[in-house]
């Protein structure tokens, strides 16, 4: 049986950045039935309908991309109580021209870390709610970060989850995303 293709969006172009780290943690711990590969989007540029009708080749390779994937993960941080702008940036490219959305049908996950101790309340309300609105009422999860090195996260994550309106704790992962 082919594996599963789960596409994972960066939402932080920093090099050291915790979610990026995160999202190598979690291709790292992934079963074999599952293939995780990160999509660029740090090339694309500032979304501007009147592209539509002609898009950049990085705009083309990110939709292709996405079509290629039977699900999505969005590692991200939140920034000043949002989603980054690179992020909403791939995001409008994806869904643009209206009723061409690649996101169509995409069952996604939405995962970050941060060092801050309050993140997760302004994480979940900002960017959760970001993305309850484009997926509507499709699943998603909050991962957070409860041990943080100087090489970034490590030793437990803890999951909680949200699917159909239900919420669940997946538990603990041991490892180290840094």
């Amino acid at each position: 049986m082919a594996p599963i293709e789960i596409a994972v969006i960066v939402g932080s172009l920093r090099r050291d950045s915790f979610n990026r780290k995160l999202a190598n943690a979690i291709t790292k711990l992934a079963p074999t039935d599952f293939l995780f590969r990160q999509i660029e989007i740090g090339d694309l540029p500032l979304y501007n309908q009147d592209d539509d009708a002609n898009p950049a080749a990085s705009v083309t390779r990110l939709k292709a991309e996405i079509a290629a994937s039977q699900a999505l993960i969005f590692v991200t941080p939140e920034y000043n109580r949002s989603i980054p702008g690179v992020l909403k940036n791939a995001i409008d490219h994806a869904s643009r021209p209206y009723g061409q959305s690649a996101w169509a049908g995409k069952p996604a996950g939405v995962l970050g870390a941060s060092a801050g101790p309050m993140w997760v309340r302004r994480w979940r309300n900002s960017i959760c709610a970001t993305f309850w609105r484009v997926w509507m009422s499709q699943s998603w999860a909050c991962l957070r970060c409860l041990s943080m090195s100087g090489t970034g996260c490590s030793t437990r994550l803890a999951i909680s989850a949200t699917a159909a309106g239900k919420s669940c704790s997946a538990g603990w992962i041991d490892t180290s995303a840094g």
